[in-house]
């Protein structure tokens, strides 16, 4: 889920991010989507500040992390 706030003409997105610890879904995929979703929102906000916050369980973002520098 996102959530947009727009103050003193600063814009501010979380990411409000649930991975249970044993997904149906493969983990792999949801990680190429959460990062997918990450770069498109900075394209079209990218003053924006981010934040990425909830409960990741064994949620591996060591290349995307490496990515992003």
């Amino acid at each position: 889920m996102w959530l947009t706030i727009s103050k003193n003409a600063q814009i501010y997105i979380f990411g409000l991010i649930y991975h249970p610890p044993k997904p149906i879904y493969d983990s792999d995929d949801f990680t190429v989507k959460l990062f997918n979703d990450i770069d498109e929102l900075s394209c079209i906000f990218p003053q924006a500040t981010f934040y990425i916050t909830g409960d990741f369980n064994r949620l591996d973002i060591t290349k995307q992390s490496i990515d992003a520098g």
